[in-house]
């Protein structure tokens, strides 16, 4: 770090606390002034989770900052890899399998056949899931039979199994208090499973349900934006890494 940025690592963080306090404060003093209390909210926990959230640290974590212009939360699933089973990152896999079922009901003679995952093993599946439960209660699909209470049961589910993280907030997802939640395996085991090996992430948007699923580094961090999850630079939270554009998930 000091010699990529050719200064000491205080003189770095206090350049990034003086940026993050001057965003944070111009934004939420024109947030205040035309009466949109909510972004001067934002603005305030945006300094606080900058301050917070270093990214890209020595000891692999996985920071995800919440910058979506929805009011809503997204939800994170992490999964070692596309060969882990469901049962392995799941801890409430009933509600889950109801939800599952329940979309899959849903939608039958509104998609083709083979898009819909005949047994969901992995998190490439539950992804493909998540993908046809974004189409239940819009326009095109509003007639389909129980379209909505499908979605809410698989929508529950996985609020039961993931990783809240809410407008504004910035979350380690590789965290051992936040994992410890939401993984079927003790604290021990998938702490030497993960270790400095990339992992996989399921982003949902918590406003349109749309999904994003892909592999992250052992130290990138990632901003959520309404399209995509977008690399961010080492150090930062908010400063989207052009470098690294190509890596960024899209929600689909």
């Amino acid at each position: 770090m000091e010699r990529e940025f050719g200064m000491g690592l205080d003189t770095l963080r206090g350049k990034v606390v003086v940026r993050a306090l001057s965003c944070a404060i111009s934004v939420a003093l024109v947030s205040v002034s035309s009466g949109n209390t909510f972004a001067a909210a934002a603005a305030s926990r945006s300094l606080i989770y900058e301050l917070k959230c270093k990214g890209g640290s020595s000891s692999h974590n996985i920071y995800i900052y919440n910058g979506t212009n929805s009011r809503e939360p997204i939800y994170v699933m992490v999964s070692k890899d596309t060969a882990w089973a469901i049962a392995d990152f799941v801890v409430d896999v009933t509600s889950l399998a109801l939800g599952v079922g329940a979309v899959k009901g849903a939608v039958k003679g509104i998609v083709k056949a083979g898009s819909i995952p005949a047994k969901v093993k992995n998190i490439l599946d539950l992804h493909e899931i998540v993908k046809l439960a974004a189409l239940l209660g819009t326009t095109a699909h509003s007639g389909a039979k129980g379209a909505l209470e499908a979605k809410k049961k698989l929508v529950d589910a996985l609020k039961k199994n993931s990783i809240t993280i809410n407008p504004g907030e910035c979350v380690n997802v590789r965290n051992d208090s936040y994992l410890g939640k939401i993984l079927s395996l003790d604290v021990s085991k998938y702490a030497s499973l993960f270790g400095a090996r990339p992992v996989r992430l399921l982003v949902v948007h918590g406003g349109t349900y749309k999904s994003a699923e892909g592999a992250s580094g052992s130290d990138m961090s990632w901003l959520a934006g309404d399209k995509s999850l977008l690399p961010v630079k080492h150090g930062t939270i908010v400063q989207v890494d052009l470098g690294r554009l190509k890596e960024k998930i899209p929600f689909e």
